[in-house]
């Protein structure tokens, strides 16, 4: 076996049904990457996650049916095994992944405070 090769080893991660991860999507307004980017401006429609980039004022958009294939068979939640999954839009959908896995719950003070700056 090749030695610089991850084992095979699945991350943990909560169960969670369609509807399950479209609540809570839904109730995100934005996010951040773990390099800092920022998502902004996001909602759901009925198959599709939209957002904004911050820094550059790019919109992206995600298919529902593959954020919750990649949620399901994903090993890691990280770039190279989203975009198996997820090609345009990898990037924020590992943020969204990454935030379902660990279900951090929706902080909308702080949200409405920044937005008042």
């Amino acid at each position: 076996m090749d030695k610089r090769r991850k084992p095979a080893i699945r991350e943990p991660r909560p169960h969670l049904t369609m509807e399950e991860m479209r609540s809570y999507l839904t109730s995100l307004k934005k996010i951040e990457s773990v390099t800092g980017i920022r998502y902004i401006k996001l909602h759901v429609t009925a198959k599709m996650i939209i957002g904004i980039r911050e820094a550059s004022g790019k919109e992206f958009t995600i298919n529902l049916d593959d954020l919750f294939r990649a949620y399901n068979e994903c090993l890691r939640f990280t770039s190279p095994e989203v975009k198996k999954y997820i090609f345009m839009g990898h990037s924020p959908a590992v943020a969204l992944l990454r935030r379902l896995q660990n279900r951090q719950p929706v902080d909308t003070e702080s949200f409405h405070e920044e937005e008042k700056k």
